[in-house]
């Protein structure tokens, strides 16, 4: 299998991470990409060795970053509700710590992807815009990678579908979605 441009992304990063939990942390983003990447048994060692760590060493970031990559095993192995809980469990994690802005973003984008399927594209429109809001701009590349794109929408849409973060900047949302 060719490695990704994220693989080695993330590789060259977690061999200059300037802390060790920095690096652990990496390594768990990776494990979640090998799942998506369908080499679930090379991710399931990576998940496990960083969970026996994590036994000795506690450390949030790093146990949402497990959460997260444990989601994505769950959900690329068996499909089914498990992965959810996981992901959600990243996403409270990332929510409640400032410094975890890109994790929160993706566990916002795989929520509302699993909510897309099983509850439609109104709940998965909430979840992305109270997430694009707290963010206000933060990681939508990597929101991107998922299909859930922000935008400036065009000056023609009326104003019931358009929203504005705090940060001023403004969202599209679905005909469907709230207005505030």
């Amino acid at each position: 299998m060719a490695r990704s441009r994220l693989m080695a992304k993330l590789d060259a990063a977690i061999a200059a991470a300037a802390n060790p939990i920095e690096a652990k942390c990496l390594r768990a983003e990776r494990a979640g990409l090998l799942a998506r990447q369908g080499q679930l048994e090379a991710a399931r060692t990576q998940i496990d060795e960083l969970n026996a760590q994590l036994a000795w060493q506690p450390n949030l970031p790093l146990r949402a970053w497990l959460a997260l990559a444990d989601g994505l095993h769950v959900h690329y192995s068996a499909l089914d509700r498990g992965a959810q809980t996981s992901i959600e469990q990243a996403y409270m994690l990332a929510q409640a710590t400032e410094s975890l802005t890109r994790l929160h973003a993706l566990a916002a984008a795989w929520l509302a992807n699993l909510a897309s399927g099983a509850a439609g594209h109104r709940a998965s429109t909430t979840i992305c815009s109270t997430t694009c809001a707290r963010l206000s701009g933060c990681s939508r590349q990597r929101a991107n990678t998922l299909g859930y794109g922000w935008f400036t929408p065009p000056a023609h849409l009326s104003t019931a579908m358009r929203r504005r973060t705090p940060a001023g900047r403004r969202i599209c949302l679905s005909r469907s979605a709230p207005t505030a």
